[in-house]
């Protein structure tokens, strides 16, 4: 079971947008969301800060499995 909250912080400008009022589409190439402010996705992250987004929504979705939320 995977956490996926409606609002989300951009990865480039780190807004908060809502995924489920505002018009947001998701990335065919990297299946992120695009942020409706910058335009962004992981498409403009180095690799580096890809690994380190996965790596805190793992870690963060485990936390919550574990805390029963």
């Amino acid at each position: 079971m995977a956490c996926r909250p409606d609002e989300k912080v951009c990865f480039n400008c780190c807004d908060w947008f809502d995924i489920s009022k505002e018009k947001v589409k998701l990335c065919k190439k990297c299946n992120q969301y695009k942020c409706p402010h910058c335009n962004a996705c992981l498409c403009e992250m180095s690799t580096s800060v890809i690994r380190a987004v996965y790596a805190m929504e793992r870690t963060y979705e485990k936390w919550v499995r574990e805390q029963g939320l």
